[in-house]
C-alpha cells in the first residue's frame, strides 16, 4: 500500500480519513539487497529503522537482532498493542515484537509474541498458539501458548465476545484459526477492533501506549488485481484511521 492506493481510495470515496492529516511523509522500505520488498523487509524498516533482506523479521542482513520501537516503548513502561486482519504471526505484526530469520516460522514467532506479552493482541492465527494435540493446531510441540496468555490476559475467540470485554484488563482476541475474513465478509470493521484496542490501552496506563494497526488484506487484493476488494479493504482501513483520529482529538498528545 502506498500513495497510489490512497489516491484510488480518495477518488472512489471523496473526503476520507486520510484528508484529516496535516502532514504526510514517505518512508523508503525496500529490501537491503533488492528494490522490490516483501512484508518482512518492509516491516523491519518500519519497526526498527533498518533495511534487511526479504523474509527477515527484525533481523539484520548479518543476522543480528534489531531493536524494535515496541521494545523501546516497553522499556519506557508503555503499554503495547497489535491489531491486524491477518494472522498475528504474519510478517508485519511479527516485526514489531519478535526476531526471526524467516517470516515463515509462524510457530516460533507465536512463541516470541507470547514471551513479549503485548497488552492487546487482536487478529487471526489461533492455530499457531494451540498445542499439537488440539484439532486445527499447526504446532509440532506441546506448547499451549493460549494457556500462557490466559494467565494475565482475557482470551476471546469471536467478535461478539470481544465487544463485551472489560477495558481494565489486557486482551488476546484470536478470532480465526488463520486469517480474518475479507472486509466484505465480516460483520465488524477494523475500526471496531481498533476502538476496542484504544479503549483498553488508554485505561490505567499512565505512561501511554503504542499501537500498530494493519489493514493486512489491502496488499493481498492488490497482488491478485481484485480492484473492488482492494477498495473495500481500503474503506475498512479508513474506519480504523477514523477511530485513531477521534482518539487523538480527545488526547492531543497522540501521534498517529
Amino acid at each position: 500500500m502506498g500513495p497510489a492506493q490512497v489516491s484510488a481510495h480518495k477518488l472512489k470515496n471523496g473526503i476520507t480519513s486520510f484528508d484529516q492529516f496535516n502532514y504526510a511523509g514517505l518512508v523508503t522500505n525496500q529490501a537491503s539487497d533488492q528494490l522490490i520488498t516483501d512484508s518482512g523487509a518492509a516491516a523491519t524498516a518500519l519497526a526498527t529503522g533498518h533495511k534487511s533482506y526479504n523474509g527477515a523479521v527484525s533481523i539484520s542482513p548479518e543476522g543480528d537482532t534489531l531493536k524494535t520501537v515496541f521494545e523501546y516503548a516497553k522499556e519506557q513502561g508503555m503499554a503495547t498493542g497489535l491489531v491486524v486482519t491477518c494472522t498475528v504471526t504474519h510478517a508485519t505484526p511479527a516485526c514489531f515484537v519478535s526476531h526471526e530469520e524467516s517470516r515463515e516460522d509462524h510457530n516460533e514467532i507465536a512463541k516470541q509474541i507470547t514471551d513479549f506479552n503485548p497488552d492487546v493482541l487482536i487478529g487471526g492465527g489461533l492455530m499457531y498458539f494451540l498445542p499439537e494435540s488440539t484439532d486445527g493446531s499447526e504446532r509440532q510441540d506441546t506448547l499451549d501458548l493460549i494457556k500462557q496468555r490466559s494467565s494475565n490476559k482475557n482470551i476471546v475467540y469471536s467478535y461478539d465476545e470481544l465487544k463485551m470485554m472489560d477495558s481494565n484488563l489486557g486482551l488476546t482476541a484470536l478470532l480465526e484459526m488463520e486469517n480474518l475474513p475479507p472486509a466484505p465478509e465480516r460483520n465488524y470493521t477494523l475500526g471496531d477492533l481498533t476502538r476496542k484496542a484504544l479503549d483498553i490501552l488508554s485505561t490505567n496506563n499512565e505512561n501511554g501506549f503504542i499501537l500498530m494497526v494493519e489493514g493486512s488484506q489491502i496488499d493481498w487484493a492488490c497482488h491478485d488485481n481484485m480492484f473492488e476488494l482492494f477498495l473495500a479493504e481500503m474503506k475498512d482501513f479508513d474506519s480504523a484511521l477514523a477511530e485513531g483520529l477521534k482518539f487523538a482529538d480527545n488526547n492531543p498528545e497522540t501521534l498517529i
